[in-house]
């Protein structure tokens, strides 16, 4: 089987890059997709639901560290009972691609994968900004690429997106770089690039090195808040939770995401690069939302999604 790792930062396109990945797919091959989040709420699995693919979801932790032994049995146990030809891999925002390749190079998949190939989305509208908060973290992401999608181009100047380019280009020679919007690629032109560049394996990593690659993360420091409700929401209520908790009134909210059910059916709320966005969709098995950043005040933040919920008169 083929492994595609889907790594990227909070907020940078994974999810959709994903959904975009099996429509372009469609039925020609058996895929799953393993969906590693650090809240206890599976939001991006419930997205990925019903397209065509099984989702294996493994929230509360990160498959780089505190997970890996389940990450380990979780791919011998779906080599065994799905035998996919492709298994895509959607570790958090906050994963340390080096630490998940190294779990790949072990001897417990020799014999069960074919290959194993990375694909980095980079949100242009933040990539420098992350670059100059840990610039060692950034670099150790670039390098261990096949593939990066320069996602968002569409909301920064031309210029801009040319020094990112340069930047990451200027990090990993190797690397084939392609500008997106809305994480759309044509699957044509992704597999031609991943197949012009190896992924490099190393050795086992030192418990020493191990600490040092979580200590240069930006997001080593991030609180997680998660909350699931089976109840139905007003939506503009929802709209305007997610505006204050972009201007910062519950903490330093870097991604925020939530599945409602509302009067309309079920609508989508996420919180990334500083925008806010609504989405309608099919129907969901229950509301749950996850808020990721620092100094959050989670008491508030329930205080206020409740005071969401509809009311009928």
């Amino acid at each position: 089987m083929i492994i595609d790792i889907v790594f990227g930062f909070l907020g940078s396109g994974k999810t959709t890059f994903i959904r975009g990945l099996l429509r372009e797919l469609g039925p020609r091959e058996k895929v799953v997709i393993i969906v590693n989040e650090f809240g206890e709420v599976g939001i991006d699995g419930s997205l990925l639901k019903n397209q065509g693919a099984e989702v294996v979801e493994m929230p509360s932790g990160c498959i780089c560290c505190t997970l890996q032994p389940d990450f380990r049995s979780q791919i011998l146990d779906i080599s065994q009972t799905f035998a996919p030809d492709r298994v895509i891999v959607e570790p958090t925002g906050i994963a340390t691609i080096a630490q998940i390749l190294n779990i790949f190079g072990s001897l417990y998949f020799e014999k069960l994968i074919e290959e194993v190939r990375t694909i980095l989305i980079a949100d242009v509208t933040n990539f420098m900004n992350f670059y100059k908060a840990s610039r060692h973290f950034v670099e150790s992401q670039v390098k261990k690429s096949r593939v990066v999608l320069l996602n968002k181009v569409d909301r920064v100047k031309p210029l801009t997106t040319d020094l990112i380019r340069d930047a990451i280009a200027s990090i990993n020679p190797q690397v084939r770089i392609i500008p997106t919007m809305y994480a759309n690629v044509d699957l044509k032109v992704l597999e031609e690039a991943l197949g012009s560049v190896t992924t490099q394996f190393h050795e086992p990593l030192e418990a020493e090195t191990v600490s040092l690659i979580e200590d240069l993360s930006p997001f080593h420091d991030y609180e997680v808040f998660s909350l699931a409700l089976d109840l139905t929401f007003n939506k503009e209520s929802l709209r305007l939770f997610f505006e204050e908790l972009k201007e910062q009134t519950m903490g330093e909210v870097e991604r925020a995401k939530g599945i409602f059910r509302v009067l309309e059916g079920w609508a989508v709320f996420q919180l990334a690069s500083g925008e806010v966005s609504t989405e309608l969709r099919n129907s969901f098995e229950r509301s749950g939302v996850t808020i990721i950043g620092k100094g959050l005040k989670k008491d508030l933040i329930t205080k206020r999604i409740q005071e969401c919920v509809q009311t009928l008169s």
